[in-house]
């Protein structure tokens, strides 16, 4: 288990391009599954890095509370991963994001842009160390920032993930 604290914000559109380019174009294409087992959401994620292989993983997340989640991830085969999103018809949900990812050295943080395909959204989410961490978002995010969206159930993304088949994704 993992303990995961967690602060995200709304921004408005953002130059893609220049984003890259601070983010040293560490971009990712993830694609992830939701599926209720038993009561519980169990996400499945597809990452595609600009360079490398894909990765696939399982992750069950416990809210303990607004900036906190328990997290159970493992990394799982692309046959474990495929058999999931086959076995789930019913009650399936996607989401398709690129993720751009910068790395500040100088706060030791790490800052995710999540540019949505299927969505008109753009979510920014910075993990912390504690609760009480103070961080500086870099100018050409903070600059685009509408509100704070930390604990906001809507913006989820479990609840931001529409209703598919599982079919056609990978």
């Amino acid at each position: 288990m993992n303990i995961e604290i967690e602060r995200r914000f709304l921004l408005k559109t953002i130059d893609e391009i220049e984003l890259g380019t601070l983010c040293n174009y560490d971009i990712k294409t993830i694609i992830q599954f939701y599926h209720l087992v038993n009561g519980q959401t169990v996400r499945y994620r597809q990452v595609s890095p600009n360079y490398g292989e894909k990765k696939y993983y399982q992750t069950i997340k416990k809210k303990i509370d607004t900036f906190t989640f328990e997290e159970d991830e493992k990394e799982i085969s692309f046959l474990e991963f495929t058999k999931s999103i086959a076995s789930q018809t019913e009650n399936q949900k996607v989401i398709v994001k690129r993720r751009f990812n910068y790395y500040d050295e100088k706060q030791n943080l790490k800052f995710e842009v999540d540019v949505y395909s299927n969505l008109n959204l753009i979510i920014l989410e910075v993990e912390l160390p504690t609760k009480e961490t103070k961080f500086e978002i870099p100018k050409i995010i903070s600059d685009n920032i509408i509100i704070e969206v930390t604990g906001i159930s809507q913006f989820s993304n479990a609840e931001l993930s529409i209703e598919t088949a599982g079919r056609g994704f990978f």
